[in-house]
């Protein structure tokens, strides 16, 4: 009820249509080059979708999708298309996601009784991050060996959340979800 179909449209904007213009302003050169890589940055939000973040985990999940198609496209190519799930990197994410939300998030919206989960949810990037050097130095040395892996993960929980996904029944993850952003009782 209380997003802004705006704010849904900048995060496709930005996390689909933008690595996706990228990629075809790129393919001429790298198709006559005769090889390329092509690194598409997702994140575990693209996998594991949490409340009060669905317009940035649904553009991700996108990208993620689009990453999938494009790897089989651009192979022929000799261009290999590269998935890097990130997971908390140390950033302005959050006071970012938080100022957004101080500007959007209504009073009189009816999760204004969970304001503090809402809220939580926009610093959970940040838990346990690792340094945007770390993360960039990693990538380089996974990007630049002979083949690289085409799905890298890098950054906190990175590895952690998308197993989570994968071998817990849905109906247990969202009740643990739910509890984590008080979404568990009433409102």
């Amino acid at each position: 009820e209380d997003i802004d179909t705006e704010f849904l449209k900048q995060q496709f904007e930005t996390n689909v249509f933008a690595p996706v213009n990228i990629v075809k302003a790129a393919f001429p050169l790298l198709r006559n080059s005769g090889r390329g890589i092509v690194v598409n940055i997702g994140s575990i939000s693209g996998i594991l979708s949490t409340p009060f973040a669905g317009a940035y985990c649904a553009s991700k999940a996108a990208l993620h999708a689009l990453n999938d198609a494009m790897r089989v496209e651009l192979a022929p190519f000799n261009i290999k298309v590269l998935l890097v799930v990130s997971g908390a990197v140390k950033s302005n994410f959050g006071s970012n996601a938080a100022s957004i939300l101080d500007r959007t998030f209504k009073q009189e919206s009816v999760y204004s009784a969970i304001a503090g989960a809402v809220r939580s949810r926009a610093n959970a990037s940040q838990e346990k991050p690792v340094s945007t050097e770390k993360f960039a130095r990693r990538l380089v040395s996974i990007v630049g060996k002979n083949n690289p892996p085409s799905l890298i993960h890098l950054g906190g929980g990175s590895r952690k959340l998308p197993f989570l996904k994968r071998c817990i029944p849905h109906n247990l993850l969202d009740a643990i979800i739910a509890k984590r952003f008080q979404l568990n009782k009433s409102l």
